[in-house]
């Protein structure tokens, strides 16, 4: 939802990778819920079983003149080398959610 932000200690399942094919998930946990300083930061220790652990997703929006900027940076730990082959397909998946979907379901509430 984009009515309201997660405030601290509040969980969202991020579903992702291929669903049903191979449908991927993390739980996680929002540790900063700031509207002032616009900052949004979720934290899952877990991460995705046998593929990442120690996850962090940070987001920072900012004001501008056409709306406003957000920008996301991860971090996690590796399982499994495979992951990297997955990173790029990861970045384009986070841009296509920050860039597209989340302005279209901004426009439409």
């Amino acid at each position: 939802s984009v009515e309201s932000p997660l405030a601290v200690g509040d969980y969202v399942e991020e579903v992702f990778g291929l669903p049903p094919i191979l449908p991927l998930s993390v739980v996680w946990q929002c540790i900063v819920s700031d509207v002032s300083r616009g900052k949004l930061e979720f934290s899952s220790e877990s991460g995705v079983p046998m593929l990442a652990k120690k996850c962090k997703m940070n987001f920072t929006i900012e004001d501008a003149t056409d709306g406003c900027r957000v920008e996301l940076a991860m971090e996690f730990e590796p399982e499994n080398p495979i992951v990297y082959a997955g990173i790029p397909i990861l970045s384009a998946d986070n841009s296509l959610a920050l860039k597209v979907l989340l302005p279209m379901a901004i426009a439409n509430r």
